[in-house]
Order: structure tokens, then C-alpha cells, then sequence
């Protein structure tokens, strides 16, 4: 049995040639938190996407999703009710 190495290279070189290349890309979505307030120290309400640069390395990113949240103020106190009691030594 003869064998042919210039046959077997040439089948080999179409096999390969037939595969789809597959290209693979990667991305991360990362959630920035920004609180933005006045000289005051008063937070500023109803800003925009467009109000904000954002960049990775000197490299501006684009902003895929913006929004707004609040909470309640920590300066407001709290109420209880007068019938409102607390075991002894629990703070």
C-alpha cells in the first residue's frame, strides 16, 4: 500500500480551510453610584445621562442606562408611638 504525503497535506489543508472562524468579544456593564449635591451639601435632583461625562483611561464610555433614586432623609427623626417600649438594656 503506497501512501501519499502531498494527498494527505492537501485534505488536511481543505479540511481546515472549511471551519468557520469564530470571533469572540466580551463586555461588562458597571454600575456606577454618583451622589450629587450643591456648595451646600444639597443633593441635586433631575439630572440626565447627558449631564455626566464618563471615561475609562481618557477613553469616553458610553451610558447605557440612567437613572434617579432617592431616600428618605437620615436628618428627619423618627416617631414612635406613646406606647412604644423597649426592654431594659436593648438600644
Amino acid at each position: 500500500m503506497r501512501t501519499y504525503p502531498a494527498l494527505a497535506f492537501i485534505v488536511l489543508t481543505v479540511s481546515a480551510a472549511s471551519q468557520t472562524p469564530t470571533i469572540r468579544t466580551g463586555t461588562q456593564i458597571v454600575i456606577v453610584d454618583v451622589g450629587v449635591t450643591d456648595s451646600r451639601g444639597n443633593p441635586i435632583h433631575d439630572l440626565k445621562a447627558s449631564d455626566f461625562t464618563l471615561t475609562e483611561n481618557g477613553v469616553a464610555q458610553s451610558i447605557a442606562r440612567f437613572e434617579e433614586h432617592t431616600a428618605p432623609s437620615v436628618t428627619a427623626p423618627v416617631k414612635l408611638g406613646p406606647s412604644f417600649t423597649m426592654d431594659p438594656g436593648i438600644f
